[in-house]
């Protein structure tokens, strides 16, 4: 049988595919609902760069926590 990269780094990491009846967010616990189109807007714009920056910390390191 095929070794599956992905599976492995799933089941390193204790980690598991998504099965049928799993939900993404719970609203309440791990999610807030913007009330109104500007807030939607706002908080999309503010998470794209959230994620671009965390994404580029970790593929260089973690320059903003790097003593220089």
């Amino acid at each position: 049988m095929t070794r599956n990269p992905v599976s492995d780094l799933f089941q390193l990491y204790g980690e598991r595919w998504p099965e049928i009846g799993d939900r993404l967010f719970i609203p309440g616990r791990d999610v807030r609902i913007a009330q109104n189109v500007e807030e939607r807007i706002y908080r999309l714009g503010r998470g794209y760069k959230l994620a671009g920056d965390r994404l580029l910390q970790n593929a260089f390191g973690h320059p903003a926590t790097t003593k220089t």
